[in-house]
């Protein structure tokens, strides 16, 4: 088996040459992480033989094709659908869950598709700002360094991630910019970054909000923490039996307390890792409001931020493709219902965010395309009022 194994590294080796060298066009190699690698390799680092995506066996999984068109999970071919530092699959071994691939980097330059924000918009992983301190106020330690803690967070392994210096900065998809800190008791923490545009207000706690729902229970404060199926919920200030990113000293606007339902990170509704080893986390059983969410979200017709408020009339794509109505399940089959968000604006088959993209998309009506982002004019770009 090792001298199998051996055999496909060596042909591993030998066809990353080839295609470094004669190939590159045919996309494959990959630039930064591999995220947008769409080439057909389909053996592991290990020499394992990649599981189809589409398959659940030997490995079950949450990477489906029909639910994540945009990842180009297609056949068994290495891909990384997660912000993994390179592509990947699960593998046809019973044993081996899941394993790296070798794609050889492209000789040439990444493409320059990512914006340098000195500001943050969603996870923040396009900043590129100079701040060195955490949210308690703790200096940053360098990425390049391995001194007060040791880890793999380095630049030769994200390489299109701008970890320069100490600054903040989010290269491996949590929730905000980090840093690794010069504390020997605090390993990492989240950075206080500003956003780009003005959050609006928080909306406060109404009475009927306590034990009900409105929109996606973004702003749900009651105390239930069991899950749909019965599950006890676990505290979130807890790392187990599950490890996460939801620390409640560095989120206190998340009001993560206890082990009560909260739904943090915009799902479609409040959720909550479990006590069972066996299930991460799952849905909680809230019942929905009887009265009308208040109007706190501001309704545009441009877009700020990721777009999440815009409420124009936009429904074609930026190549030209008509939207599929939000209530459609043809031709694309999807779960971004109006039911599900509620208060999203999903009406007809206007442009929308609903689950917090860069931008506003929709579903298309061609069969060939499940999704695309639309062209929605920035707010910024307006022309200015002439005052006269």
């Amino acid at each position: 088996m090792e001298v199998q194994k051996a055999g496909l590294l060596f042909c591993l080796f030998l066809f990353s040459v080839f295609v470094s060298d004669c190939t590159e066009a045919a996309d494959e190699c990959m630039h930064c992480t591999g995220k947008d690698y769409r080439g057909k390799v389909s053996i592991t680092i290990g020499g394992y033989t990649c599981q189809r995506w589409d398959s659940q066996t030997p490995h079950s999984h949450d990477y489906v094709l029909s639910i994540l068109p945009e990842k180009h999970l297609e056949k068994n071919y290495c891909r990384n659908p997660d912000g993994k530092y390179r592509p990947w699959c699960y593998t046809t071994d019973p044993i081996k869950r899941w394993d790296y691939c070798f794609i050889p980097r492209c000789s040439t330059e990444p493409p320059t598709i990512v914006p340098e924000l000195t500001c943050t918009t969603g996870d923040g992983s396009f900043y590129r700002g100079d701040i060195s301190t955490t949210k308690t106020g703790k200096p940053c330690q360098k990425w390049t360094s391995e001194y007060p803690h040791r880890h793999d967070d380095t630049p030769e392994k994200y390489p299109c991630k701008g970890l320069e210096e100490n600054y903040c900065r989010n290269p491996d998809g949590k929730i905000a910019p980090w840093c690794y800190t010069k504390d020997l008791e605090t390993e990492w923490e989240y950075c206080h970054v500003p956003g780009c545009v003005d959050e609006p207000e928080p909306r406060p706690v109404l009475p009927d909000l306590e034990d009900c729902i409105h929109c996606n229970g973004e702003d749900y404060r009651g105390k239930r923490s069991i899950t749909e199926s019965g599950h006890t919920c676990q505290r979130w200030d807890s790392e187990k039996p599950h490890k996460h990113y939801y620390d409640p000293a560095n989120l206190p606007e998340k009001h993560l307390e206890e082990n009560y339902c909260r739904n943090p990170d915009g799902q479609s509704r409040p959720w909550c890792y479990t006590t069972n080893p066996s299930i991460r986390w799952e849905f909680c059983s809230i019942p929905r409001c009887k009265t009308g969410p208040p109007a706190f979200v501001p309704k545009h017709t441009c877009a700020t931020g990721d777009g999440s408020s815009y409420r124009g009339i936009i429904s074609v794509t930026e190549s030209g493709k008509t939207c599929q109505s939000w209530e459609s399940q043809t031709p694309h089959v999807h779960f971004t219902t109006p039911e599900d968000f509620p208060c999203k604006g999903l009406r007809g088959n206007y442009c929308r965010n609903p689950d917090g993209k860069k931008d506003p998309w929709c579903h298309t009506t061609d069969p060939e395309t499940p999704w695309e982002f639309c062209n929605v004019p920035r707010c910024e770009d307006q022309p200015k009022p002439v005052l006269y």
